[in-house]
């Protein structure tokens, strides 16, 4: 499945006990209610682990950071694990610099 707003677009796919959530462009505080969904429906599977695929993110803020957060506390709540990859440059940097990325499994 497929969402977008304008400048972000999320692709949701399940591969066995995985389920991939694939966002691409920028995420901020106008594209995280997109994002969040597409978390909700990765969610709603018995997927053991959610992968965030960041390899296409160009900019996330801070509201990125907390929307990650939040998905990674209500997977661990349900004994699920959220794991981060593909992040580099700027997004990377912010998961650094907000310790978030030391919370998380980063591939």
């Amino acid at each position: 499945m497929h969402e977008s707003a304008q400048m972000l677009t999320v692709d949701v796919t399940s591969n066995g006990a995985r389920c991939i959530v694939a966002p691409r462009g920028e995420i901020d505080a106008a594209s995280c209610p997109i994002l969040r969904s597409a978390l909700a429906r990765a969610f709603d599977g018995d997927h053991a682990t959610v992968v965030v695929d960041l390899a296409g993110v160009t900019f996330m803020d801070s509201s990125g950071v907390g929307t990650l957060a939040q998905a990674h506390t209500t997977l661990a709540g349900t004994g699920r694990q959220l794991v981060l990859r593909g992040a580099a440059g700027i997004v990377e940097r912010v998961l650094t610099i907000s310790g978030f990325g030391q919370a998380v499994t980063i591939e």
